[in-house]
């Protein structure tokens, strides 16, 4: 069976020193300037100016499934 490429679980034997890291993060980021008021269905792929807060607790109870954080890089 083939892996993906991007198989977060695999073990390099290498790690990336933090200097190098942070130098190929810089390398692919870009500062946000400015900022529009768009209606959330035009928002696809653009990146939040403030945080969003709902209107509603929903569930209305104390309680999580699952928990994490999503990073996209391609």
């Amino acid at each position: 069976m083939l892996m993906p490429l991007n198989d977060c679980f695999a073990v390099s034997d290498r790690l990336m020193p933090l200097a190098e890291a942070l130098e190929f993060i810089a390398d692919r980021v870009s500062p946000v300037v400015g900022t529009e008021d768009l209606p959330v269905l035009a928002c696809r792929g653009r990146v939040l100016a403030a945080d969003v807060a709902a209107r509603a607790t929903l569930p209305p109870l104390p309680c999580s499934a699952m928990d994490g954080f999503a990073v996209r890089h391609t």
